[in-house]
């Protein structure tokens, strides 16, 4: 089973965190769907969803690492 958002998981920054929480909530929903009986169109519009917005957040983490100079940025 995946684990489920808690504050533990916080970065303390309001935008990162609310990604954080919405690829958590993509993940679970490819999960359910991946062992339910669900349609693989459905499957494949919720996988497209979920790496779309791993992008977007990607992109997003980057730059805010990047303005608060966060020294482990190349092994992130």
């Amino acid at each position: 089973m995946l684990p489920r958002w808690s504050d533990d998981f916080s970065v303390r920054h309001q935008i990162i965190d609310e990604q954080h929480q919405k690829l958590f909530a993509l993940a679970h929903r490819a999960y359910k769907a991946a062992n339910g009986h669900v349609a693989v169109n459905d499957i494949k519009n919720i996988l497209i969803e979920f790496f779309d917005y791993m992008k977007t957040h990607f992109k997003d983490e980057e730059e805010y690492m990047k303005a608060i100079g966060f020294p482990q940025l190349e092994e992130h």
